[in-house]
């Protein structure tokens, strides 16, 4: 039996990011309906929707994507259901994923169908990596909602799910699980459901639509006004005895999403206040307080995601000052997940930017001029060392240009640059390194800028540089970049004035070339190794070693040349 294990994270070598570069293969011919989940688990991605089409494979509402192509998982899920409205109207609705976890090993669905595989399945279904079977019984009562004009039903319908305490969670529009009252949310413990507290109340019906766990505190939001008896409006917290309302109150309107964003709760949804503050769409809770994020945005909010930095609600993008509508959809986006270090983004829409995508893409690589593949910050002595790598969506398109700024303390940002830098290229992509010789010793944050056409101005992301710690002087050597091609940087920084000699061997120890002999000051040093011996040709790809020498002590190096 095959199972799903969660990964770890996993550094991807510049080749492998320069791949990714290129169109998202995944775009088109994409999925022939909407996506309403994405679940990344190490290389694959899998999406769940209202689709029955991914790529040109047959796949009922649920799909996986191993990097290559597309696959149906087994049958899929399918099955309609049916509710009447106060009218007495009868409407059809499904098949349809709106969730998807990892559980157990598993892939867990949550939805609208009411067939896993061959199987009779409500709401709720398991794949153990060879077929569809139930979990726990699913779900299995309509919900019944009275107003002005008399009774009428929903079906029961999955709508969220999480892992919380060794436990999966779902919410969603159902009163009875198993057999169990639940109350629009219960737990699945490995082998039985059961209740959290006496569940939601109030809505019309109540809806637990959004969930989110971190640590001790499982967070769900939705369309309901009592959790466990106590007003919430629309937002409770469980503490694994109890739900109970944030202080200052809930949201006007629904909830649809939940996440963080530095380490913060962000909510997202069809409201425009957030306890006692104005917030169109989107809040954050500060721990204390609702705290708007800007202006807020103008369309629903579906789903919410941190990448790179910064924070994605639908097709916006909250880079810390304002909100930009960065994915250009034509239609709504449902979903969003990070995926061999790019943002993939699900729902109902038939193109990002200029290009066409059914349904799922990948940003920025469909739709920006370049995408920022990474971007750290080192101390190096007193300076700090910063490098990135701009991967260009086409690789017709002009030399990408950057200027970087640098905050300490919260202050206003400085621009480092006077005029915008140009990287070395690298495979497909860019490569950049700048040093700041004046990097303060206290936590310093940089931002990066892309130059554009017509000099318009673009945030591509954000590195930390943490404090420096308060360690004597020592003799070091540093190589950068390393591997290399065609050249890279020796940088070392030398406690006291002094001779020095530094040098490259071979892997065998024979001398290859001398690059510096004599007397240096004190403090940071750099040469540049050119991939040269001593006569000035060019040395083969492979592995050599530098040597730095000095009166006090020396220091050895590793260096790849890969040509």
């Amino acid at each position: 039996m095959r199972r799903f294990q969660l990964g770890t994270c996993l550094l991807i070598c510049l080749a492998a990011l320069a791949a990714l570069g290129q169109t998202t293969p995944f775009a088109y011919p994409g999925l022939d309906g909407p996506v309403y989940s994405l679940l990344v688990q190490d290389h694959d991605l899998y999406a769940g929707g209202e689709f029955q089409t991914a790529g040109s494979q047959p796949a009922s509402c649920v799909a996986h994507w191993d990097g290559t192509g597309w696959h149906a998982l087994g049958a899929g899920l399918s099955g309609t259901q049916e509710y009447t409205d106060s009218w007495g109207g009868r409407i059809v609705i499904g098949p349809r994923v709106n969730a998807l976890a990892l559980y157990a090993g598993e892939l867990i669905a949550g939805g609208v169908f009411t067939t896993a595989g061959a199987t009779p399945c409500s709401t709720i279904a398991r794949w153990d990596g060879a077929s569809w079977q139930p979990l726990g019984g699913g779900i299995a009562d309509a919900v019944l909602v009275f107003d002005t004009g008399g009774y009428y039903s929903f079906p029961p319908e999955v709508s969220s799910l999480a892992v919380y305490e060794g436990e999966l969670v779902a919410g969603g529009t159902f009163r009875t699980l198993a057999g169990i009252t639940a109350n629009f949310v219960a737990a699945w413990d490995g082998a039985s459901w059961h209740a959290l507290g006496l569940g939601m109340a109030g809505g019309t019906p109540p809806r637990v639509l959004a969930l989110t766990a971190d640590g001790a505190t499982l967070t769900a939001g939705g369309d309901f006004l009592a959790a466990d008896a106590n007003l919430t409006a629309r937002i409770a917290v469980w503490d694994s005895a109890h739900w109970s309302a944030l202080s200052l109150g809930g949201t006007d309107r629904e909830i649809l999403a939940l996440g963080r964003f530095g380490g913060q709760l962000v909510a997202a949804g069809r409201f425009a206040h957030a306890g006692l503050v104005e917030a169109r769409h989107v809040a954050l809770w500060n721990g204390a307080a609702w705290e708007p994020l800007g202006d807020g945005v103008p369309n629903d909010i579906y789903c919410l995601q941190e990448y790179a930095g910064q924070l994605f609600a639908g097709a916006f993008r909250w880079d810390g000052a304002s909100w930009q509508d960065v994915l250009q959809t034509d239609g709504a986006v449902h979903a969003l997940a990070v995926y061999r270090d790019q943002l993939v983004v699900g729902g109902s829409f038939a193109r990002i930017g200029e290009r066409a995508a059914n349904n799922i893409a990948g940003w920025p690589t469909d739709i920006t001029p370049a995408y920022l593949a990474t971007f750290t910050a080192e101390r190096r002595g007193r300076s700090a060392q910063l490098a990135w790598d701009l991967m260009p969506a086409d690789p017709q398109s002009a030399a990408p240009a950057c200027h970087l700024w640098r905050e300490v303390d919260g202050s206003p940002a400085e621009r480092l640059t006077p005029a915008p830098l140009y990287g070395e290229p690298v495979g497909t992509g860019v490569h950049f390194t700048y040093v700041d010789g004046t990097a303060p010793a206290g936590a310093v944050r940089y931002r990066l800028q892309e130059v554009m056409a017509g000099d318009a101005l673009r945030w591509l992301g954000i590195a930390e540089l943490p404090a420096a710690e308060n360690t004597p002087a020592v003799l070091q050597l540093t190589a950068f970049p390393n591997p290399f091609n065609p050249r890279t940087n020796l940088d070392f920084d030398l406690p006291a004035p002094g001779t020095i000699r530094l040098t490259v061997h071979d892997a065998r120890g024979a001398l290859v070339a001398v690059l510096r002999d004599g007397p240096l000051p004190a403090g940071e040093q750099r040469v540049v190794w050119d991939g040269c011996d001593r006569s000035g040709r060019p040395v083969p790809s492979g592995v050599y070693f530098v040597r730095l020498q000095t009166a006090t002590g020396s220091r050895l190096g590793k260096l790849i040349l890969a040509r």
